[in-house]
């Protein structure tokens, strides 16, 4: 009497928990892993004792069904269903997922996601793959969350809280802002000496950027690879008409700006963080300079003065 005492009710409890940990495991592990474990792996083993049950015995198969009953009689006892309960409520309070999908984005991407203040053995390195590629990472957190930060190839650094039961979703496009990039010009009263020099790049006193210059380019773009906006080349225009620069010569700068030779930094970049670049001759002579702030726009163009004209 006692197996069969709320039996109903038993049974839809343990119906909805299996619906529950199905639902909740579809969200953080995603539906291929779900289908895998929680869907194809009991079809399959329905399937094993229907094949079983078409080649053994009665007297066997009465046996198996008696062991089967008895398993689900086993999982529909209030003390287990209530352990299961607890034991999902733990794990699930304690374990979360961090999606990322790279929403249209074409370019192989670089991602690291880890928690604040952790020391790089923590830090979990993958990498995007195409337009429609999508990452999950699963994480421990704790009931009232746990702060980690997403750093993107090309992207700014995104920080965020990361709870359980609901994880956390970023799509690149819509929820990453774009890492900026310098456009670094030599100005044209020291193009002459292009073909010997080199454009310095320096944040706190180190060099975190330098590349050769040659006749044809005295420009560079620090930062993710990014086009030459046309209101850029329209102002330089504008710039040189005003400083009523030689057809010949003006289109010869209009050349060496418009080919920028792409160069890695070795630190991030990102709104706020000072900036000194160089433009330096042999015996490391500087002949132009200029100190700014980078800006929050995704390109910033910058012309170095001539140090005479440096006040």
């Amino acid at each position: 009497m006692k197996s069969t005492e709320n039996l109903w009710l038993r049974t839809l409890f343990l119906a909805l928990l299996i619906f529950v940990i199905n639902s909740w495991s579809i969200h953080h592990f995603g539906d291929k892993v779900t289908n895998l474990f929680l869907a194809n792996g009991p079809l399959m083993l329905v399937a094993i004792i229907n094949f079983l049950i078409q080649i053994l015995t009665k007297k066997e198969t009465s046996k198996i069904t008696e062991k089967i009953r008895a398993w689900f009689f086993f999982f529909l006892k209030t003390p287990i269903l209530i352990i299961l309960f607890c034991l999902f409520f733990t794990v699930g309070s304690i374990v979360s997922s961090v999606t990322l999908m790279s929403d249209g984005m074409l370019d192989k991407m670089k991602v690291n996601l880890a928690p604040e203040g952790s020391s790089p053995s923590k830090h979990t390195i993958k990498e995007l793959y195409g337009p429609n590629d999508v990452i999950r990472y699963i994480k421990f957190t704790s009931p009232f969350g746990q702060a980690f930060y997403l750093e993107v190839e090309g992207y700014l650094r995104h920080s965020f809280d990361l709870y359980p039961w609901v994880g956390k979703k970023v799509r690149v496009v819509k929820d990453l802002s774009i890492s900026p990039s310098i456009l670094i010009r030599v100005p044209i009263g020291v193009q002459l000496f292009l073909p010997k020099g080199k454009i310095v790049v320096v944040s706190n006193d180190s060099v975190i950027a330098e590349s050769k210059t040659n006749a044809r380019q005295g420009s560079i773009i620090v930062g993710h690879n990014v086009s030459i906006p046309n209101a850029f080349v329209e102002k330089w225009k504008r710039e040189l008409i005003a400083d009523k620069v030689e057809e010949s010569a003006a289109a010869l700068s209009l050349l060496t700006w418009q080919q920028p030779k792409a160069v890695p930094s070795s630190e991030r970049l990102f709104p706020g963080k000072t900036i000194v670049v160089k433009f330096l001759i042999e015996g490391n002579k500087i002949k132009a300079s200029n100190k700014f702030k980078i800006g929050s726009e995704e390109i910033q163009d910058v012309l170095m003065l001539i140090e005479e004209e440096i006040p």
